[in-house]
């Protein structure tokens, strides 16, 4: 399992293909303000003249607008944030939320404001995708979670951070075939497991999102790349043409940089085991699950993995 594990390295190895990153100049993420919950800045653009998802079946909110609660933290006194010790007590919020035992959970900084956290648990739970984010004065927040058909109202996607309403919203056009203008134009660079959103669409169906997850991406001067904090959201993916082969685990991905820029990563990656090199099966949801409480955890200075 421990070298299986490895293989999900290939979320943060194939963010970004050169040509295929794109800068929203004019649309800026916003850091959200102490004592205030997330809020996107207008809508969330994941690809110029991608329409964007009104949903025409609202789903009710799981929680009132505003900072998350912290009722299912009581008795635990709250570690440092970013430490080993705080993840577990998240954990442990979390699986009190839920009622059941909760997975090791995926965390990563704000890349543009100090001392705050999001963090996400990695598989879809009661048909929902769960998250939330923690400061100084709130270090153990309650979960918050949007619905994994990502059928949504305007509202409920504007107090989504910038970036995990873009990575979703990339989600519910792939699932939905609605094109990526990003894509739209660029090469055909099926292969290796890497599709463009046209090439995706066009060879096969995904399905409800299953999975996310959250890191941290190092600086890499050689391509001028600044640090970014990335949200990957992961679908079930099968294809077109008969026969049909099994599900498999497909992932696609938006950043937000230390420069308070949204980056899409403007690709749909295959997951591959990085032994077999052979894709993984939906069934295979361990290997969407951090491989410890540490490896789940991602911060500035050091990648992901």
């Amino acid at each position: 399992m421990a070298s299986r594990k490895k293989l999900i390295a290939g979320f943060a190895g194939v963010l970004v293909v050169g040509g295929l990153v794109m800068w929203y100049g004019l649309h800026t993420a916003h850091a959200p303000a102490p004592g205030h919950h997330p809020v996107a800045a207008g809508h969330a653009h994941p690809a110029r003249g991608t329409k964007h998802p009104v949903r025409k079946t609202p789903v009710s909110q799981t929680r009132s607008p505003g900072v998350p609660g912290t009722r299912y933290a009581q008795g635990l006194t709250p570690q440092p944030l970013g430490s080993v010790a705080w993840a577990r007590q998240m954990r442990t919020v979390l699986s009190r939320q839920w009622g059941t035992a909760a997975p090791r959970l995926w965390i990563a900084p704000d890349p543009v404001k100090a001392h705050m956290w999001f963090i996400l648990a990695p598989l879809a739970h009661g048909g929902r995708l769960w998250w939330t984010y923690a400061q100084p004065s709130r270090p153990l927040p309650d979960f918050l979670s949007v619905p994994d058909s990502l059928n949504m109202t305007n509202a409920q996607i504007n107090v989504l951070p910038t970036v995990m309403a873009g990575a979703l919203q990339q989600a519910y056009d792939l699932h939905h075939d609605l094109p990526w203008k990003l894509t739209v134009h660029e090469p055909a660079i099926f292969g290796n497991g890497v599709m463009t959103a046209t090439q995706a669409e066009a060879n096969g169906s995904t399905q409800n999102p299953i999975a996310w997850q959250v890191v941290w991406n190092a600086a890499v001067p050689s391509t001028n790349q600044p640090a970014r904090l990335t949200v990957m959201v992961t679908m079930p993916w099968q294809t077109a043409s008969p026969p049909h082969s099994a599900p498999v685990l497909i992932t696609e991905n938006m950043s937000w940089s230390v420069t308070n820029h949204l980056i899409s990563g403007g690709i749909v990656n295959v997951l591959m085991n990085g032994q077999t090199m052979q894709a993984i099966p939906v069934t295979d949801v361990a290997a969407l699950e951090p491989s410890s409480t540490a490896a789940g955890i991602s911060q500035p200075g050091a990648s992901a993995y």
